[in-house]
C-alpha cells in the first residue's frame, strides 16, 4: 500500500532575536527558506507553506496553509498543514535551517514507513524526531496524520509546548550520530548528512555561524 506523503514548511515566528525575517536570510546566494523548501520538493511533490507573519513568500509557488490559531506558534502551523493536505505522513521542517537533508529527510519517513507495516491503524511511531547531541529537533520531524486529533486539543486548550504535543505519541528517535555517513563510505561525496543538518537560525551570531560554515562547505577539498 503507497502512503501519501506531504510537507509542511514553517515559515511562523517573529524572529524577534534576529531583528528581521530569518526565512529570507541569504545563504549562499539563497534564501534560506527557499533552501528549505528545496529539500523538502525533493522528497515529495504536496508541500505546502504554513505561515505566521507578514512575509512575502510568493517567489516560492508553493500553496499557503490557513492558519486557525493566529499567534500560537509551531504547532498551528503544523496543525494548518495537516489539514490543507490529507496525507498519511507529514514531513515537517522549519524555514531558518539553511543545511536541511533531504537524506536524513528520506530516512525518517522510510524508518516511520516501515515501522507502519500494512498502513492500518497507529503506527508503532506517530513521530519520527531526530536527536542531535541528546537535543531533539522536532521541527525537523516526520509526523502521522493520527497525531493531528490530539494536536487540535492542544491548541483548545492553548497547550502550545512542541515536545509536549510530541510526547503524547508513540515516538520513534533517530539520533544525527549514527546518520553521519563513514570517512571511508564510499558514498560520502553523495550523502547531505552533516553534523550541521540540524542547526538552526535564530539570532545574528547563529546567522553569521551559518554563512561561515556555508564558505566552508563550498572550498574546494570540503
Amino acid at each position: 500500500m503507497k502512503q501519501k506523503i506531504a510537507g509542511i514548511l514553517l515559515a511562523g515566528g517573529q524572529s524577534s532575536r534576529m531583528g528581521r525575517d530569518k526565512a529570507m536570510l541569504d545563504i549562499g546566494g539563497k534564501p534560506v527558506i527557499q533552501r528549505v523548501a528545496d529539500t523538502l520538493l525533493q522528497c515529495t511533490p504536496d508541500v505546502c507553506l504554513a505561515v505566521a507573519n507578514e512575509g512575502d513568500y510568493r517567489f516560492l509557488n508553493l500553496p499557503v496553509a490557513a492558519d486557525e490559531y493566529p499567534g500560537y506558534g509551531p504547532l498551528a502551523g503544523i496543525y494548518a498543514g495537516m489539514k490543507h493536505i490529507k496525507a498519511e505522513w507529514y514531513l515537517v521542517a522549519a524555514c531558518d535551517m539553511p543545511f536541511s537533508s533531504v537524506d536524513l529527510m528520506r530516512n525518517m519517513l522510510e524508518i516511520a514507513i516501515d515501522m507502519h507495516g500494512d498502513g492500518i491503524g497507529i503506527p508503532l511511531s506517530q513521530a519520527v524526531v531526530p536527536t542531535y547531541q541528546d537535543r531533539m529537533h522536532p521541527l525537523y520531524a516526520v509526523y502521522h496524520r493520527t497525531a493531528m486529533p490530539a494536536l487540535k486539543n492542544a491548541l483548545e486548550h492553548k497547550q502550545l509546548k512542541v515536545m509536549n504535543w510530541v510526547e503524547q505519541h508513540n515516538l520513534g528517535e533517530i539520533p544525527l550520530e549514527g546518520q553521519l555517513p563513514d570517512s571511508q563510505d564510499e558514498f560520502l561525496e553523495s550523502c547531505d548528512i552533516t553534523p550541521w543538518c540540524l542547526y538552526n537560525m535564530n539570532d545574528p551570531e547563529a546567522y553569521e555561524q551559518a554563512r561561515r560554515m556555508h564558505i566552508l562547505k563550498e572550498m574546494p577539498g570540503n
